[in-house]
């Protein structure tokens, strides 16, 4: 009896049609995941936004607790503890000119505004409202 007649083949892998299976069943579960993790991501850095605008916010109240008003002259604003994070920017909105004594407004808008049309504004209340333009009318809600 010829020894390699009785030895049964035992290849040890994948076919070609099991891998073809495998990355399209990978590339749906990609497909259906990547949108809900980029929602997460912009999530995120609008938390991370939203925290170091409340940082700005308790440095306005000290600052008023200090002087009696939010403005550091009648026409300029004091220095922001946090002017960035790593994809927003922190203003104030509009000049202290003009602006009531007892009040201000800060946002925070998006580094890149095509991934992020979004920005955050909080005012002399500690109110944070997520504001977004939609056919040139903006609309804000409590963030």
């Amino acid at each position: 009896m010829n020894i390699q007649s009785t030895r049964r083949h035992h290849h040890d892998g994948f076919t070609l049609l099991e891998m073809v299976i495998v990355l399209a069943i990978f590339g749906i579960l990609v497909a259906i995941a990547w949108p809900a993790y980029q929602k997460h991501i912009r999530q995120t850095r609008l938390q991370d936004a939203r925290a170091a605008l409340l940082e700005n916010g308790q440095f306005m109240e000290r600052f008023y607790a200090q002087n009696g008003r939010f403005k550091a002259t009648s026409t300029t604003w004091p220095a922001l503890p946090r002017t960035e994070t790593e994809h927003f920017n922190l203003t104030f909105s509009g000049g202290a000119r003009g602006t009531l004594p007892d009040t201000y407004k800060l946002q925070a808008i998006a580094k890149d505004k095509e991934a992020e049309p979004r920005w955050l504004v909080l005012d002399h209340h500690q109110m944070v409202q997520l504001c977004i333009k939609n056919n040139n009318k903006t609309t804000c809600a409590e963030f």
